[in-house]
C-alpha cells in the first residue's frame, strides 16, 4: 500500500540488504506450507536447504495456531516450530493464532548481533495461496528499522520494531511455554534473543511515540482503531475483509454488528464495502432481509446496503478491473479525504487499518486472553496483529490500490452465499516429546505436559526401544542421530497410533544436525578461516553425505612429514579467528571448533601431531591468542577452556608433551 512501491515478492521481503546478512528471524501465523518456508529461509540465509541442514543452526523460530499436527522434526532446515501449550490452556487463552507476522534481524556477520530489524506485517499466510500460486487478494506493510540511521522515521521504526518483538516474547512465554523454557538456556537455540532484548529493550521502552503496529492480546482491534482514526473524520470510508460472521438467520435488516461498529468511525459521506460474494458469510442474511422491505430491495438495485456501496474486488496489482485475481483475502479499513476522479481516482489517505484481523466478532471485536483475565469463554477471540497508519499521503489510483472493483450488480447480489466463513479451528494437543537431547551415549527426553505415557523410540538399526512413563532418557550410543521417530502405540501390535519425528539437540547444541564426513587439514583450515561464512565442505549435497573418501596414504605421508607445521598453522588459524570474533559469534565459533577439530578431522592428521609430542595448544590461552573481552565474559571463558581440554584429551596430547609456548 504504498505509493511508491506496490509490488514486492516474498523473496524481496526477506532478502538482507546489500552488504548485510540474515541474522535471526520470528515469525509467526495461523498456517503454513514447507515451500513457502524453504523460499522464506533460502532467501533470508542464502543457503541452500543442505547447507542448513549441515550447520544444525537455528535460524529462526515458528509460531503457528495449535490445530497443525506436529509431525516433522523441522518444518524445513534451519527453522524450529515450537510446539503449543495443552489444548485446555489454549482455549482459556485464545481461539486462534491468526496473526501473520515476520521480525528479521541483519548484520554485518551472519552470526553476529544484527544492527538492523525489518517487520513484515501480512493479511495472508505463509502459504502459497497468497506467496506462490496468487490465488488471492493480499496485502502487506514493512518497515525496517536501522540502530545506526539517522533518517527521519528511525525513531518510529524503532518503537515499531519494539512493540512487535514484545508481541513475540508474549506469545513465546503463553502460547508455546513449555517448549520455550526447556530451550531458554540453549545458547545456540535461543540466545539470540537475548541479544535482541538488548539492543531494543532500552531504546524502545525510552520512545514516547504510540507503535503503528497493532494487536489483540490487550484490546481489540476495532478498540484501537477507533481510537486511532481522526477525530474530525474523512469523506469517504472503505472497508474489506475475506470472511465475516457466518449468517445467524437473524429476521432484522440490520447490518452485522462489525459494519454496525464501523458505522461510528467518523461521518463519512460514502461508506463502501469490498466482499466475496462467494463467502458473505452474515452479510448474505443481511440481503436476503433488505430483500423483504422495498427500500432494501431498491437500494441493492443501486448496490446499496444499508449506509454501504458494495464494490466486488479486483487485483490491486493488475491495472484492469476485470484481469487477475478474484477473491479477496486481505483485511483493510481506509478512510480518505479529496477523492478526485473516477476510475483513476486519487485521494489523500488520512488513515489505514491493514491486518490479519477480519471483520468478524472473533476477529475484529475481542481480544485474546493470554493473561487469564477474560471471564468469560465466549468474550476470547483470536490473536491478531495489524498496523494502523495515519500517512495523510496524495495517493494515486486508489480503487486499484484498495482491491475496490465494479459495483456489485444486482445479478451479483441476487447469488451471493453464505458460503464457508472463518473456519473454526479445533486446537489439539503437542507431541508426548518436545525434544531429544544428547547427553553423553544417552538421548533425554524433554516431554510435553501431556499426561506421560509409554513411548516407542526407532533405534538407526531399525530396532524399537521402549521407553516407561518415568523414564528420562536411553541408551542410544555416541552417535548422535538429527531425529527420531516416536509412537505412542507399540510397534509390534497392530493398532495404529500417532508418530512424530523428534528433532535431536546434539551435545553441542545443534538442532537436526546431518553427520558429515571426515577431512584432511587443508579443509579444516579453510572451514576455520571461513567463518562466520560457511565452510566450504558445507556445499556439498545432501548424497554425498558419508560418501567422502578417506585420506589416502600420500596425504597420510605428507601429514606425518609436515606434522609441526601443519599444528603450528592449526593454532595460528585458531587464533587468528579468535581475537577477530565478537561475543555474539563466539558461541557459534566454539561450536565450528568442536565439529571441526573433534569430529571431523582424519585420524592420520590427529596421530601424526600426537607422534610429535609437543603441545602448541597451550598458546591458545594465551595473551594475543584470545579475544581481549574473553576475560569478562566468564561463561564463555569457561566454555573456552573446555573446549581446550576436550581438544588436547582428543588429539591424545600426552600430559608430559613439551609445551612450546609455555
Amino acid at each position: 500500500m504504498s505509493a511508491i512501491k506496490d509490488r514486492s515478492d516474498l523473496e524481496t521481503l526477506f532478502s538482507p540488504p546489500q552488504g548485510e546478512h540474515g541474522t535471526h528471524l520470528l515469525l509467526c501465523g495461523l498456517s503454513s506450507d514447507a515451500e513457502t518456508l524453504e523460499r522464506t529461509m533460502t532467501a533470508f540465509t542464502n543457503e541452500t536447504p543442505a547447507q542448513r541442514r549441515a550447520r544444525g543452526l537455528v535460524r529462526g523460530l515458528l509460531l503457528i495456531d495449535a490445530s497443525n499436527r506436529q509431525s516433522q522434526a523441522q518444518p524445513v532446515p534451519g527453522l524450529l516450530r515450537l510446539a503449543s501449550c495443552l489444548k485446555e490452556t489454549w482455549h482459556r487463552r485464545t481461539t486462534l493464532m491468526h496473526a501473520k507476522v515476520a521480525l528479521m534481524g541483519f548484520g554485518p556477520s551472519t552470526l553476529g548481533a544484527p544492527r538492523r530489524w525489518r517487520l513484515v506485517v501480512s493479511t495472508g499466510n505463509w502459504t502459497a495461496e497468497t506467496w506462490g500460486r496468487q490465488a488471492q487478494i493480499d496485502l502487506f506493510w514493512t518497515t525496517e528499522w536501522d540502530e545506526q540511521s539517522d533518517e527521519a522515521n528511525a525513531p518510529q521504526a524503532l518503537t515499531d520494531v519494539h512493540a512487535a518483538f514484545e508481541f513475540f516474547e508474549r506469545l513465546l512465554h503463553s502460547l508455546y511455554g513449555k517448549h520455550y523454557s526447556s530451550l531458554v538456556n540453549d545458547t545456540l537455540v535461543t540466545g539470540w534473543l537475548g541479544v535482541w532484548r538488548e539492543r531494543l529493550q532500552k531504546r524502545g521502552t525510552a520512545s514516547r511515540l504510540t507503535p503503528q503496529f497493532i494487536h489483540s492480546l490487550d484490546k481489540s482491534l476495532f478498540d484501537q482503531v477507533l481510537k486511532r482514526f481522526p477525530q474530525k473524520g474523512v469523506s469517504t470510508l472503505v472497508a474489506g475483509s475475506g470472511f465475516f460472521e457466518q449468517g445467524n438467520k437473524s429476521t432484522a435488516n440490520s447490518a452485522p454488528t462489525v459494519l454496525q461498529k464501523l458505522e461510528s468511525l467518523g461521518n463519512p459521506g460514502k461508506r463502501l464495502l469490498v466482499f466475496n460474494p462467494e463467502r458473505a458469510g452474515g452479510i448474505a442474511d443481511w440481503f436476503e432481509q433488505l430483500r423483504k422491505t422495498k427500500v432494501g430491495e431498491r437500494g441493492l438495485k443501486q448496490s446499496r446496503a444499508g449506509q454501504w456501496w458494495l464494490c466486488l474486488p479486483r487485483d490491486p496489482l493488475e491495472k484492469k478491473p476485470k484481469v487477475g485475481r478474484k477473491f479477496l483475502h486481505a483485511k483493510y479499513i481506509a478512510g480518505l479525504d479529496r477523492v478526485g476522479g473516477e476510475d483513476n481516482a486519487s485521494a489523500t489517505l488520512a488513515f489505514l487499518y491493514l491486518g490479519s484481523g477480519n471483520l468478524s466478532h472473533r476477529g475484529f471485536l475481542t481480544r485474546a486472553n493470554l493473561d487469564d483475565r477474560v471471564s468469560s469463554l465466549a468474550r476470547i477471540g483470536n490473536v491478531e496483529a495489524g498496523v494502523v497508519l495515519q500517512p495523510k499521503e496524495r495517493i494515486a489510483r486508489v480503487w486499484q490500490r484498495l482491491a475496490c472493483g465494479d459495483w456489485a450488480s444486482a445479478a451479483n447480489l441476487k447469488n451471493v452465499v453464505e458460503g464457508q466463513g472463518e473456519g473454526i479451528f479445533e486446537p489439539i494437543d503437542p507431541p508426548p516429546v518436545l525434544l531429544l537431547r544428547q547427553i553423553g551415549e544417552h538421548l533425554h527426553l524433554v516431554r510435553s505436559e501431556v499426561q506421560p505415557a509409554t513411548l516407542w523410540l526407532q533405534a538407526s538399526d531399525g530396532r524399537w526401544l521402549s521407553v516407561e512413563p518415568d523414564q528420562e532418557s536411553v541408551l542410544w550410543g555416541t552417535a548422535c542421530p538429527p531425529s527420531v521417530h516416536v509412537t505412542n502405540v507399540d510397534p509390534t501390535s497392530r493398532t495404529v497410533g500417532a508418530g512424530w519425528d523428534v528433532a535431536v539437540l546434539s551435545a553441542n547444541g545443534l538442532l537436526c544436525k546431518r553427520a558429515m564426513p571426515q577431512l584432511e587439514m587443508a579443509s579444516i583450515l579453510q572451514a576455520l578461516l571461513a567463518f562466520p561464512a560457511l565452510p566450504p565442505h558445507d556445499h556439498e549435497d545432501d548424497d554425498d553425505v558419508g560418501n567422502a573418501e578417506t585420506p589416502d596414504t600420500a596425504v597420510r605421508v605428507s601429514s606425518a612429514r609436515y606434522a609441526l607445521r601443519t599444528l603450528a598453522v592449526l593454532v595460528e588459524t585458531i587464533a587468528q579467528r579468535n581475537v577477530l570474533t565478537t561475543p555474539e559469534e563466539f558461541p557459534y565459533w566454539l561450536v565450528q571448533l568442536r565439529a571441526l577439530l573433534l569430529e571431523q578431522t582424519a585420524p592420520a592428521e590427529r596421530d601424526a601431531i600426537q607422534a610429535l609430542g609437543v603441545d602448541l595448544f597451550d598458546a591458545l590461552d594465551k595473551e594475543g591468542f584470545v579475544p581481549t573481552w574473553l576475560a569478562e565474559q566468564p561463561d564463555l571463558l569457561e566454555s573456552y577452556r573446555t573446549f581446550l581440554q576436550d581438544l588436547r584429551a582428543a588429539w591424545s596430547v600426552p600430559s608430559n608433551a613439551e609445551a612450546v609456548c609455555a
